[in-house]
């Protein structure tokens, strides 16, 4: 791969559309489309809200619908977040992720590249496939399993603001623009945790590849009751 491709190929890789949250059964939904959801859900909220940026929990909500509650990560480093949830939702995020949007012409990819699905796999399992530690903690306790996620390919909706704009004014001035972007890829770890009962728990994340990425990222759940009576 030459070196303007690699550079391109990375552009819009970052370990972490139309608002598209799973409706319905969680169990019902296949994890390589949740996992797009996911990223549909984050990318079209504005960074000034967006869950990825927050380190105190107050956008938590945002974007939220339906029975899964998708919970946000950040790009490295800490966060210690205070969450409300309803009762009887399920929760699905990332442990440790990793995304690429084809977006030529923008974020370093030049204009006359594509990026196809297969290119995209192949930029986003080299970051995660260092991954070497990666764990999920409710109240001190292992919670569920931590599976190995290749989403289907998705299109990716950027608002003006979105969260790629500071990260890409190092090769382009004016950052990511906003736009309808396609395909997009995602690869890495994500878990579920169904049906927490009433009241306080402690949800904690950790990731680290060994060599100098490393994340934790600690939650504050508040579980709710809700009456629709």
């Amino acid at each position: 791969m030459n070196k303007k491709l690699r550079d391109a190929g990375q552009a819009l890789i970052v370990a972490s559309a139309l608002i598209v949250p799973a409706i319905g059964r969680a169990d019902a939904v296949p994890l390589d489309e949740l996992s797009a959801q996911w990223w549909q859900w984050l990318l079209s909220i504005p960074e000034k809200d967006n869950p990825n940026l927050d380190i105190s929990g107050d956008d938590c909500m945002v974007g939220q619908r339906g029975s899964i509650w998708f919970l946000a990560g950040t790009f490295g480093g800490a966060a210690s977040r205070t969450c409300s949830i309803p009762q009887g939702t399920t929760l699905f995020f990332p442990v440790v992720n990793s995304v690429q949007v084809n977006t030529p012409g923008d974020c370093g990819q030049d204009s006359s590249v594509t990026l196809d699905v297969d290119t995209m796999r192949m930029n986003n399992a080299g970051f995660i496939n260092g991954i070497t530690i990666k764990t999920v903690t409710v109240d001190g306790v292992a919670a569920g399993s931590i599976s190995r996620v290749k989403s289907v390919p998705f299109v990716t909706a950027l608002p003006a603001k979105n969260i790629f704009v500071d990260f890409c004014r190092k090769v382009r001035p004016k950052g990511q623009r906003p736009g309808i972007f396609s395909p997009s890829v995602d690869d890495g770890y994500y878990a579920k945790i169904d049906n927490l009962s009433l009241g306080s728990h402690m949800l904690q994340i950790t990731a680290s590849n060994g060599n100098g990425f490393d994340l934790s990222i600690s939650y504050v759940l508040n579980v709710v009751q809700v009456s629709l009576k």
